[in-house]
């Protein structure tokens, strides 16, 4: 399976943070580290990439949140030349899956205006309109991971 979870030190580790990089902070001319973020080491933190042959196209960050049952998806990237190809849904199904055996019952993102649809059709709510992030609007959206149990 070309999708996994990894961690500071793995091999992929780095890829993964390349395409955070290449994809959520080069495109706004930020510098290199700004893919970086304080909840990356944290021990109830995951990062799931998509790797084919060694490349690294697609990752996701799983982020426990304070509140008891909820975790934030953070991070989502997928290359440009590999989006629509199932790879983000594919991502984010995986680590609704992670979520839901780690015992979260909700999950929340903060999703950019032009990733809203995406968000919507894998069965996010839309809420509120939040502050820009560099620039970007953005909407709080919300999951249930406990539909249809």
């Amino acid at each position: 399976m070309p999708a996994f979870v990894t961690y500071p030190g793995h091999t992929f580790y780095e890829a993964y943070l390349a395409v955070r990089y290449d994809v959520l902070r080069a495109p706004l001319g930020l510098p290199p580290g700004s893919e970086v973020d304080a909840s990356d080491g944290l021990p109830s933190t995951r990062h799931l990439v998509w790797a084919e042959e060694d490349v690294a196209l697609g990752c996701v960050q799983l982020q426990a949140r304070a509140e008891g049952g909820w975790a934030q998806v953070r991070f989502m990237a997928v290359r440009p030349e590999a989006q629509g190809q199932g790879i983000g849904a594919f991502l984010l199904n995986y680590l609704e899956q992670l979520a839901a055996e780690e015992g979260y019952t909700d999950l929340t993102l903060n999703a950019r205006e032009q990733a809203v649809g995406f968000y919507r059709r894998l069965g996010y709510t839309q809420h509120e309109e939040i502050a820009p992030f560099y620039g970007i609007r953005h909407w709080r959206m919300t999951k249930s991971l406990l539909a249809g149990v």
